[in-house]
């Protein structure tokens, strides 16, 4: 229990160091220059005439360390080099991920889509969420689309995942996903979000929160899942900043849009539940599910 707690608060003082952005970026950096070197030698290949084909496999050869390292691993160095777009230390757990996708019946249980159903999953990360989906929820004729914006995460993904042809896995922001790939409004049936919605601003939640009410069906549902700490700790943070710089100031007020913008997006649905809290994850975390009965206005 000793270890246990002070574990914990460890956690929490790093999430409060983190809160004013002060991120360690020295892995971030030699990940640009790897990038920049491939991307240089992908240019030559092209002026040497390589085909795409081959260009493709040796973008395969040259994937990222972390997609043959452990999996916790990857993520904790994804989590060190950008804060930001990955919100915990360690991957969530398998409790986390039964919750989450609780909202999906098994396909052989769900009679409402008899030709398949569509599932869309945000920010997936090392596919926890995915394996569970695809073990316990899809069946023959369903689809499901993965959208992971680090490439790290990206490559692991088309490791663990790529071989299944129900799946497909795109490479971008959620932002431009619908627009790049021309993806109609009300195209899937479940939407299943694992972006730290408490790390970004209040603008790209707002935007991210439209396109997932633009792409949902009617009667479809939603999850997505908060730490329970983080919030707290992060707002009392920035409020105490606040009280010294500007620009702390700035983003306390742009983290309180956040949240509103989060209720708001609640109150588009019939039923929101949010009841389901997972102990057995670190940190803990509660999941919110959101059906629409009536379709979206």
């Amino acid at each position: 229990m000793k270890l246990l707690a002070g574990f914990a608060c460890f956690y929490t003082a790093l999430i409060f160091f983190l809160s004013f952005n002060l991120s360690v970026s020295g892995m971030e950096d030699l990940g640009d220059i790897v990038a920049a070197i491939q991307e240089a030698q992908q240019l030559r290949d092209l002026e040497e005439g390589r085909s795409q084909d081959a260009l493709d496999e040796l973008e395969e050869e040259e994937s990222p360390w972390c997609t043959h390292c452990p999996e916790w691993l990857a993520f904790l160095v994804s989590f060190c080099s950008d804060c930001t777009d990955v919100g915990s230390l360690l991957p969530s757990s398998s409790y986390l991920a039964s919750e989450i996708t609780a909202c999906i019946p098994r396909w052989d249980q769900d009679h409402t889509y008899p030709d398949g159903r569509f599932i869309l999953e945000v920010g997936p990360g090392t596919g926890v969420f995915t394996e569970k989906i695809i073990r316990d929820k899809m069946g023959p004729h369903d689809r499901l689309v993965l959208v992971e914006f680090k490439k790290k995460f990206y490559h692991i993904l088309l490791r663990k995942f790529g071989d299944d042809n129900r799946i497909t896995i795109h490479h971008c922001s959620i932002l431009t996903f619908q627009s790049n790939l021309q993806v109609p409004n009300h195209s899937y049936h479940y939407i299943i979000s694992g972006l730290p919605f408490n790390n970004f601003s209040s603008q790209d939640v707002a935007n991210i929160l439209f396109l997932y009410k633009n792409l949902l069906i009617a009667g479809g549902s939603l999850a997505y899942f908060e730490y329970l700490i983080l919030p707290i700790i992060k707002k009392f943070g920035l409020e105490i900043a606040a009280c010294f710089f500007d620009s702390a100031r700035r983003k306390y007020e742009d983290y309180c849009l956040t949240l509103d913008h989060l209720q708001v997006f609640r109150n588009y649905f019939s039923y929101v539940d949010n009841s389901a809290t997972v102990y057995r994850n670190f940190p803990w975390a509660r999941v919110i599910t959101c059906y629409q009965r009536n379709g979206l206005e």
